[in-house]
Order: structure tokens, then C-alpha cells, then sequence
């Protein structure tokens, strides 16, 4: 299996082509591919964390990557719902490949500097949380009174290729 997301990332306008990388929790991916974390119907959100966080697979919930999230004008702890989102499945020879896809991510009059997004389930409890997927954005310019945008690929936001057509 590999789980990525696709780019572009644009941030207040320009397209960031460089420096994208996304990173996995595999604890997270793999509630994502047994349905535990059902994607279209559970609160899909996501947040913003500032260069001070590094991806580290054993984090597992929100509350382990709380204390790096980003603070500003317009924007709310906990980051905003991803909305629009879907699921789709696609048997080919080659195996399944399932996307995730969702609407663009906007924090409108804002003024905040970020260099991660991390896409999370939000349970309404941050210890319980858990964490799918984390995208740095390093060379992301900062919203000052604008509009921080994180513009997904209209490929989806991320996919999971399985060698196996185990998948429902």
C-alpha cells in the first residue's frame, strides 16, 4: 500500500510546486483502509502547524501535535471541516486504487504562517483524535489579511494503492 497527497498548494495565490511532502501516520491510514475512519460521513478536518513540528509516525491523535498548531488572525484552533468529500475505487490490473478527494481548504481575512497541514479526524476530543496525514509546506508564504489556501489536486487529495483487490 502507499498513501500520498497529491499537489498543487496554493497559498495566498501563488502555486507552491516545490518543497511538498507528505508524510503518513500509519496508524491513521490504516483505520482510513479498514473504515474505521469513514471519510465521507466522519468530521474530516484540517489544521495548520507551524516549522517547529517534525512528522513523527508514533504520533497518533491530535493532542500530540497540539502544541505546534498555528495561532492568528482567522484562524480557529482545531483548524475548519474538509468539505466536499468523496471516495472512489478503481479496479485496475494492476490492483485498487481508492482516492479521497474534498473541497479546497480556505482560512478567508487571515493572517497566519504555516508550514504543515495535517489532516485529522476530529472526534471532539483531542486525545482521541487521530491523525491520517501530514503535508509539509515550507515554502508557503504567509496570509497577511488574505486568504490561506491549500488548493487540492482535482486528482484527489490522497490515495491508496493496494496490490490486492481486498478493498470494498
Amino acid at each position: 500500500m502507499r498513501f500520498h497527497v497529491n499537489g498543487p498548494f496554493r497559498i495566498s495565490g501563488p502555486v507552491i510546486q516545490g518543497g511538498v511532502e507528505s508524510r503518513n501516520y500509519s496508524s491513521g491510514i490504516a483505520a482510513l483502509h479498514s473504515g474505521e475512519i469513514d471519510w465521507s460521513r466522519d468530521n474530516i478536518k484540517v489544521m495548520l502547524c507551524a516549522h517547529t513540528y517534525v512528522h513523527n509516525d508514533a504520533d497518533v491523535y491530535r493532542s500530540d501535535v497540539v502544541a505546534h498548531e498555528v495561532s492568528g488572525v482567522g484562524y480557529t484552533a482545531g483548524g475548519i471541516k474538509l468539505t466536499g468529500t468523496t471516495v472512489t475505487t478503481e479496479r485496475t490490473p494492476e490492483g485498487v486504487v481508492r482516492v479521497w478527494g474534498g473541497n479546497d481548504s480556505q482560512w478567508h481575512m487571515s493572517t497566519i504562517t504555516a508550514h504543515r497541514v495535517i489532516i485529522y479526524k476530529d472526534t471532539g476530543d483531542p486525545e482521541t483524535s487521530p491523525l491520517i496525514c501530514c503535508v509539509s509546506v515550507d515554502d508557503a508564504p504567509p496570509s497577511i489579511c488574505g486568504t490561506f489556501e491549500v488548493l487540492w489536486s482535482s486528482d484527489g487529495i490522497a490515495a491508496l494503492r493496494s496490490a490486492s483487490s481486498g478493498l470494498a
